[in-house]
């Protein structure tokens, strides 16, 4: 499955989603407008009182009271604003959980809870109702400052609603942008929540195909990450970015490259290893022969891009055919059951199945927790290397129906 199957499948599932909530977005900017002519409302009694030779006390009386409102009328706006984008979101949360990835029953959909955990997931240093309740609390103190900085300048009624109303909506186009940034951020936190649970390991950076020109999101486009290491999406105000997974044996050299973050020269150097280009160079290394300074150079890159790569902890084998009976016996006579042996060259082993039945020699490393698993580079190989002079201490050697088992310990 490629990515223009999974672009087709889910990204395009996030971003109708997106699409779809964003008339539902802007429906709620309606809170703003009803609070702002409730206040407009009150403004305009005070005005008509204050015609009819009311006294200053009164105006006084009464300007405290349309502070408080202001209070509540802004706290009207966050509950309705955090409420209502929890819920619109939510439903399109669960669609992209269920749809996108297992069929399996416990996967299929995500509790209200979830949803709301999902939204409320702190980012960037905060959570969306953090931020919120922190705008609308900045909002209500503005307001209450514009109303008793405009009393005190003697200002007009008519010029504070219109102080006022520029305030509101200054804000309720923050709001907006707020709140398109957590949609899609909750759209794909609810994509990588079913990648999670279908344990999916990777994931690819998707721009939409508008942004691909965009400064951050075209450099990006199609990089692959861990997905216990991927950033959060969206990375900017606007950014539609999202999460495609990838599975190991789709990955290629680029992708790899992207994950363990290689330079060119030690993505070269492990391409070279994995075509075989390394046995001329490994045999040097196991005799003891002088090296080429372009050879030493490739040996460099190699050590570089393997201190990258994750050590593998589990049991590994490595398989050997000899086409000489001396051979196979200096071979096995230079294991001494306790002592410590040196491999001057790197070792390939194997997790998983033997690499060869047909072998002479079987090398089981039980524990194996100091070498590299590079099977991303070659997902039929499944192969994990050592580093160059590492030692191991033979713990058993075994002849069994014609070929000999040699238990190494990593020293």
């Amino acid at each position: 499955m490629n990515s223009e199957y999974w672009e087709k499948r889910l990204a395009n599932v996030v971003w109708n989603s997106y699409n779809s909530l964003e008339e539902e977005n802007i429906a709620l900017l309606d809170h703003y407008s009803k609070a702002m002519n409730n206040i407009r409302a009150e403004l305009m009694k005070l005005e008509e009182q204050t015609a009819l030779s009311r006294s200053d006390k009164y105006r006084v009386q009464h300007l405290k009271s349309i502070q408080e409102q202001i209070l509540e009328e802004c706290e009207k706006i966050g509950d309705s604003v955090e409420n209502d984008t929890i819920k619109n979101v939510s439903k399109h949360m669960q669609d992209i959980y269920k749809t996108s990835f297992s069929s399996d029953e416990k996967f299929s959909q995500l509790s209200k809870n979830s949803c709301k955990d999902i939204v409320n997931t702190p980012w960037q240093g905060s959570s969306f109702s953090e931020r919120l309740w922190n705008n609308t609390g900045k909002l209500a103190n503005e307001l209450n400052s514009i109303l008793s900085t405009g009393i005190t300048e003697g200002k007009t009624i008519t010029e504070m609603a219109f102080q006022l109303s520029n305030r509101m909506n200054k804000d309720m186009n923050a709001c907006h942008r707020l709140v398109r940034t957590e949609t899609i951020n909750s759209l794909n936190r609810a994509s990588m929540r079913g990648m999670i649970d279908a344990d999916v390991k990777y994931v690819r950076w998707w721009a939409a195909e508008d942004e691909r020109t965009c400064e951050i999101c075209g450099v990006n486009h199609r990089k692959v990450y861990r997905i216990d290491k991927a950033p959060n999406l969206p990375c900017h105000p606007g950014c539609r970015c999202t999460w495609l997974p990838v599975f190991e044996d789709e990955l290629t050299p680029l992708d790899v490259q992207s994950v363990y973050n290689l330079t060119d020269q030690e993505l070269y150097a492990t391409n070279k290893y994995v075509a075989g280009d390394f046995n001329v160079i490994n045999d040097s290394l196991r005799h003891g022969f002088n090296l080429e300074s372009d050879e030493l150079a490739l040996l460099e890159d190699l050590d570089k891009a393997l201190d990258k790569f994750p050590n593998y902890e589990g049991r590994v084998t490595r398989s050997l055919y000899f086409y000489t009976q001396d051979h196979l016996d200096s071979f096995v006579n230079s294991h001494v059951i306790g002592l410590e042996h040196v491999y001057p060259e790197y070792i390939a082993t194997t997790k998983g199945k033997i690499y060869n039945p047909d072998s002479h020699v079987e090398i089981i490393i039980e524990n194996s927790k100091k070498g590299k698993d590079i099977s991303l580079l070659n997902w039929k190989e499944q192969e994990v290397l050592y580093t160059r002079e590492n030692v191991f201490i033979p713990v058993d050697i075994i002849v069994k129906d014609d070929k000999i088992y040699i238990y190494l310990e990593e020293a």
